[in-house]
This record gives C-alpha cells, sequence and structure tokens, in this order.
C-alpha cells in the first residue's frame, strides 16, 4: 500500500511523564509533602455555610480558602471548604473533597485514583498550619 508507514515509539518508563493533556500536576507523595504551601485567599461562601448547616453541623460561618506552593519549579493549588464552630476555631471540612490541580503517582509513575489523591490531600490539609492565616483573613474583610 502506498503511503502507508510504520513507526515504532519507545519510552524511557524510569521517569514519569511531567507534562500532562489535563493540566494536573503529577507527583509522588514524598514530593506533595515537601511543598511549601502559601496563602492565597480566604473568603466566606453562603453556599459552604448552607453545606454545613444541611450536614446538621453547628457552624457560625463557613467558607473556602486556596493555598499554592511550587513542585519542581511547577505551580501547584490545593483549596478546601472550612467551617467555622461556635468555639470560633476553623475547621476544613473534610467530607468534601479538596480542589486541586495535583494528581498523585505511584511509584511506577502511574496515577493513583481520585480517591486516593483526595485522601492523601485531606491528610495534608490536616497538618497544615492553615487555621490562624486564615481566620485573620476572614476577620479582615
Amino acid at each position: 500500500m502506498k503511503g502507508l508507514h510504520m513507526y515504532s515509539i519507545t519510552a524511557d518508563v524510569t521517569y514519569p511523564q511531567m507534562h500532562s493533556h489535563d493540566r494536573r500536576v503529577r507527583l509522588r507523595e514524598a514530593a506533595l509533602l515537601s511543598i511549601v504551601f502559601e496563602h492565597v485567599c480566604t473568603v466566606q461562601d453562603p453556599g459552604v455555610l448552607e453545606d454545613a448547616r444541611l450536614a446538621r453541623c453547628a457552624v457560625q460561618s463557613a467558607g473556602i480558602t486556596e493555598w499554592q506552593g511550587r513542585s519542581q519549579g511547577r505551580l501547584v493549588s490545593l483549596g478546601w471548604d472550612w467551617m467555622r464552630l461556635h468555639d470560633g476555631a476553623l475547621r476544613a471540612q473534610t467530607s468534601v473533597p479538596p480542589r486541586s490541580n495535583i494528581t498523585l503517582i505511584d511509584s511506577g509513575g502511574y496515577d493513583m485514583s481520585r480517591h486516593d489523591t483526595d485522601e492523601a490531600l485531606i491528610q495534608l490539609i490536616l497538618d497544615l498550619p492553615w487555621e490562624e492565616v486564615s481566620a485573620d483573613a476572614v476577620s479582615a474583610e
């Protein structure tokens, strides 16, 4: 057949693909834990407050917070819902998945499930010292 060509494509499987068609940043969990996140914004959101009340949470206010950092020069974003309890403390609303451009990859360089990535991100959020910075931002609104 005229014009039919066969091509052989080989890939180096020792390095994960660092660019993606879906604009997600793929990294291993160790790289995630090494990111220094900085506060971008925290605002009250009536929709989050309504969701918290529908879930029968006793809250004064609620909203969203957004943080960002860099991993190997790539910008990563991490946002989540929060609620202010009646004692004034801010708590992450972990019943709602975080919003992020991060997808964790396994040791073979393959994407981990969305659930596994979300679980790791939630644990990271619980370990971050975000509450005071976010409370100050809401107070300044």
